[in-house]
This record gives structure tokens, C-alpha cells and sequence, in this order.
């Protein structure tokens, strides 16, 4: 049986591997079309949609992703276009999933949000709402939270009308009552209706694939082992063909535990092996621990004790650098809200200071003032009082002078 199915796996994988090479070919010549422009454009926003369409283009490639993406970030600030702010937060988004930043990801989300609202647009903030489920489901694994956040972008969308990605939005809450292990029938209906919106359409290739994992992944709930087993290899042939290594090694993993639990070890290792390889080659650490715990685990089940205590002693490790990780990130939060409470404090002091020396000049200038007036009323006092002394003085010469004539008009009548 397993060699049947790694047969048929090639047979498959040469038949995609020509269009592979031809859509890899033209994705290339895409990629240097548009660097090439990308030199004769201005610092406007049409260098931020040739930013992000190379950020889109090189998603499989993680450093140039993000490299883009910094750039179309700091252009989007720079010449403050918000709708371009959230497109960038939307790349960090993956970036950070992809790397297993998932604090990140609550972070870029919630800017998203924020940006959403600011804006007034329903559509972004139901995109922003998409994010959060995301993170909550497959990122921290709390799913009836995870599935009230997709819910609240679904019935945004559909007030709206816009039903744009809404297929994504019906899987991911499929996917998350699946892993709750409950309502599973709700899972089905929601994961059929994602599917039906995306057949027979070559642009939804990519999510095609997803929702065919999606459906794998709930009929294994159900233990409909073939009809699971069915779905997943359709989405792994859709996968190989679009080169998506982002979500590919999920899908190996998945086909891995179905063969394990069905005692087919060997396939089981196949596929776990499949699914380390592309994390070796590609650096993409999503699932990586899944994948050490599944290897050990079928290894001690075919008595090569050795080699499964190596993958057991790899998940460990890979705990305990994930448990530093996050201790590392605590540390540096609780220094940088040290810093901000600093900083914080220094502005107060710095305000009370500008505030105290102002009120002082203040106080001066009042003082130096009531003082300059205050000389001035004794000046005026002072010549007041001389004026008055003088008129005093010359009354009393006129009336000295007025009784002397009185006297000599007297003498002058009586002779």
C-alpha cells in the first residue's frame, strides 16, 4: 500500500513538475520585471503597489518577503497612506505566523484594527477580525474564541455585501470547530461552502487547496480514514504544483498522524520525513515540533528506540528554546515598560520644571512691574508735592504783594 501511494505521489509530481517549472519561470521574470521598474520609480504610491506586489510574489522566500515588506512599510509611513499601512501590517502578519511569532501577530493584528476603524472601512476591519481567529485558532489554540472572532468578521462581510475571501472566512471557522471536536457537522457545512466558491476558478488554486486540507482534517475527526486521507492528497498535489512550502509541511504532517493511527508505519514516517525536509530546506518552523514528536513517536513504534529518542530529545529542545524565547520577550517587554515608566517620569519632571520656571518669570516679571509702577507714583508724589509747595509759595507772595498795595492805595486816598 505504501508503495502504491509513493508511486502514485511521483507519477503525480513529474506529471506537475513541467507547469512548476513554467509558472516558477514566470514568476522569476515577474520578479525581475518588476525590480526593474522598481529602479525608475519615484518614493510614491505607485513604488509602494510595486513593493507589494513583490512582497506577495516572494511569499515562499521569507527574507525577501520581509524585506519588501519593510520597505513598502516605511514608504506607507513616510507618505502616510494608511490603506498601504494595513497591506504592510498584513505581510507581517504571515511573516510573524510563519515564524511562529505569534505575539507579533497579536500586535500587527490589532494595528490592523485600529488603522480599520480609523478608516471606517468594514471590509478591513472584517479582515483585521480574520487575523485575530487566525491567531487564536491555529496560533494559541483557543478555539471557541478563535471561531467568535471569525464569526464577527463573517457577518460583517455579509452586511456588507462584499463577499470577498469569504470563502476563507467559512473554512476557518470549519477548521476551528474541528479542533474544538465539536459540532462537526457545522465543520462539513461551512468547509463545503468554502470549496463551492472556489472551483473551477484557476485564481483560487491556493485556497482551494486549503480548504481541501480543511476537509481532510474533519472526515480523520470522523475516522472516514479514506475519504480523509482522499482530500489531503488533493491538497498536497495542489500544493506541490503552486510551490506553497509555507502550508505544505501541515498537510504532511496531517498525512502522517491518519497512517500512524491506521498502523501504517511506514507511510507514516514518509510523510513525516517529507514534512522535516521542507523545514530543513525552507527555515519555516511552523509545526516543527509536531513533526519531531510524530517521527518519535512511529520510530519507537517500529522498535528503533535510537533514532526516536533523537527526534523525542529534538522536540525538547525545541520547547526549551521556545520557553526561553518567551521568557527572552517577557524580559524585554518588562525593560522596555521600565523604560517608557522612565521615560514617562522624566516627561513629568521636565513639565513640572518648564511650569515652575515660567511661574518664577512670571512672578519676577509681575514684581519688576508692580516695582517700576510703584517708583513712578513716588516720583509723581514727589513733583505733586514741589508743585504744590511752589504754588503755595507764590500765593503767598501775590497775597503779600496784594496787601502792600492795599496799604498804599489807603495811604494815597487819605492824603
Amino acid at each position: 500500500m505504501f508503495y502504491r501511494a509513493l508511486l502514485v505521489f511521483l507519477i503525480l509530481f513529474g506529471c506537475s513538475s513541467v507547469t512548476v517549472f513554467a509558472q516558477k519561470k514566470r514568476q522569476q521574470e515577474q520578479i525581475d520585471s518588476l525590480l526593474t521598474l522598481l529602479k525608475k520609480t519615484r518614493q510614491d504610491t505607485n513604488r509602494l503597489l510595486i513593493l507589494n506586489r513583490l512582497a506577495g510574489l516572494n511569499r515562499s522566500n521569507l527574507v525577501d518577503f520581509k524585506k519588501y515588506t519593510d520597505e513598502a512599510m516605511d514608504l506607507a509611513q513616510t507618505l502616510r497612506v494608511p490603506r498601504h499601512e494595513y497591506i504592510a501590517y498584513g505581510n507581517y502578519f504571515t511573516y510573524y505566523r510563519n515564524t511562529g511569532n505569534f505575539d507579533k501577530c497579536i500586535e500587527v493584528a490589532s494595528k490592523r484594527l485600529e488603522i480599520a476603524k480609523k478608516l471606517q472601512d468594514a471590509n478591513l476591519e472584517a479582515g483585521a477580525y480574520n487575523d485575530f481567529g487566525i491567531i487564536y485558532g491555529s496560533g494559541l489554540h483557543i478555539y471557541d474564541r478563535s471561531i467568535a472572532y471569525f464569526k464577527k468578521s463573517l457577518n460583517i462581510r455579509l452586511k456588507s455585501g462584499n463577499k470577498n475571501r469569504i470563502e476563507t472566512v467559512y473554512n476557518n471557522i470549519a477548521d476551528s470547530y474541528n479542533q474544538l471536536n465539536q459540532h462537526l457537522d457545522s465543520a462539513v457545512y461551512y468547509v463545503d461552502r468554502a470549496i463551492a466558491l472556489c472551483l473551477n476558478d484557476e485564481a483560487k488554486k491556493s485556497q482551494l487547496s486549503t480548504f481541501y486540507s480543511t476537509k481532510g482534517e474533519i472526515l480523520a475527526t470522523q475516522k472516514d480514514w479514506n475519504s480523509a486521507t482522499s482530500y489531503l492528497k488533493k491538497s498536497q498535489i495542489l500544493k506541490v504544483e503552486l510551490q506553497d512550502f509555507s502550508s505544505h509541511t501541515y498537510v504532511y504532517n496531517y498525512l502522517g498522524k491518519i497512517y500512524e493511527q491506521r498502523q501504517m508505519l511506514d507511510s507514516a514516517e514518509y510523510y513525516y520525513k517529507a514534512s522535516l525536509d521542507i523545514f530543513e530546506d525552507k527555515k519555516i518552523k511552523t509545526d516543527m515540533l509536531a513533526t519531531y514528536e510524530g517521527l518519535a513517536s512511529v520510530l519507537a513504534k517500529k522498535k528503533r528506540p535510537e533514532e526516536a529518542l533523537r527526534y523525542y530529545r529534538l522536540k525538547m529542545e525545541g520547547q526549551d528554546a521556545n520557553l526561553t524565547e518567551t521568557l527572552n520577550k517577557m524580559r524585554v517587554l518588562e525593560s522596555q515598560h521600565e523604560a517608557e515608566e522612565r521615560e514617562k517620569d522624566k516627561k513629568i519632571r521636565d513639565e513640572r520644571e518648564t511650569i515652575y520656571r515660567w511661574l518664577f518669570i512670571g512672578v519676577g516679571m509681575v514684581i519688576v512691574a508692580m516695582a517700576f509702577f510703584l517708583v513712578q507714583i513716588i516720583r509723581q508724589n514727589r513733583v505733586q508735592k514741589k508743585i504744590s509747595t511752589q504754588l503755595a509759595q507764590t500765593n503767598q507772595e501775590v497775597e503779600k504783594k496784594s496787601a502792600e498795595m492795599q496799604a498804599l492805595n489807603g495811604e494815597l486816598n487819605s492824603t
